[in-house]
């Protein structure tokens, strides 16, 4: 909703269906973490436990003001 909402483009891979989805992600991140979001080739988790959608740390790494 956060990146719709920015009009920003994105392409969602869903780990339950596409083969080897869910590997990669561990194997990039070390966490079975979900969602996670690819920005100039780094992996970002957008959430933080207890604290939710990291709104102001995605903002600043898409260059939203």
């Amino acid at each position: 909703m956060f990146l719709a909402r920015h009009k920003i483009a994105y392409t969602e891979i869903d780990i339950e269906a596409v083969p080897g989805a869910a590997q990669e992600v561990i194997a990039r991140t070390g966490k079975r973490a979900i969602p996670q979001f690819v920005i100039d080739g780094k992996w970002v988790q957008p959430y933080a436990p207890g604290e939710g959608f990291l709104y102001e740390k995605m903002s600043e790494l898409l260059g939203i003001e």
